[in-house]
């Protein structure tokens, strides 16, 4: 996950776009719009002459809009934040100790597991996980057995062959011997 950004952050990001966008722009139409009325309202003469107070009170009026978008987009970005955040954990803390246990599993630790704790998808990766290492662990065993088996053979059927070849030895000097007092024996008697 170095030097690109995880899956995690990206999903955060798309989320807090989706949750934010849409609620900005209407509140910024909306304010726009109270703002065009506005200045309808206060570009018309009689607007002035006849109601100096509805000025003021139109402005009020917007002021309270931009303080309604603020908070509206505030409490939007809140509940986009936990609700990331909550995105994150369920789906991230899975994934990322299911990541772990591969990198151990893959530097020859058969013991490690996975944490399983829920029932869906996410549990259905940890159980898998968790019985591959375990099968993985037995084929292992049974290899170093097999191995083990396959060198006490290979020194059992080496000891045979070094007592054969000792005994062939001890055959061919008797042979050799044989022969040395055979021809001695021809030569003395020519």
């Amino acid at each position: 996950m170095t030097g690109s950004r995880s899956i995690f952050s990206r999903i955060f990001i798309v989320f807090l776009l989706l949750a934010i966008v849409p609620v900005t722009l209407s509140s910024l139409l909306i304010v726009a719009s109270y703002d065009g009325l506005i200045t309808q309202l206060t570009d018309n003469t009689i607007y002035e002459q006849l109601m100096p107070d509805l000025r003021v009170q139109t402005y009020n009026l917007l002021r309270d809009a931009m303080i309604l978008v603020l908070v509206t987009v505030a409490i939007t970005l809140t509940i986009a934040v936990f609700a990331a955040l909550f995105i994150s954990r369920t789906w991230g803390m899975p994934i990322r100790n299911l990541l772990l246990a591969i990198d151990q599993a893959s530097k020859g630790d058969w013991n490690v597991r996975v944490p399983v704790r829920s029932a869906d998808e996410f549990g259905e990766l940890g159980r898998g996980f968790n019985l591959m290492v375990r099968r993985l662990s037995q084929i292992a065993a049974e290899n170093q057995k097999a191995h083990e088996q396959l060198e006490q053979r290979v020194a059992e059927r080496t000891a045979e062959l070094t007592l054969a070849y000792e005994a062939l030895k001890r055959s061919t000097d008797k042979i050799n011997d044989a022969n040395r007092l055979k021809t001695e024996f021809v030569a003395n008697m020519s």
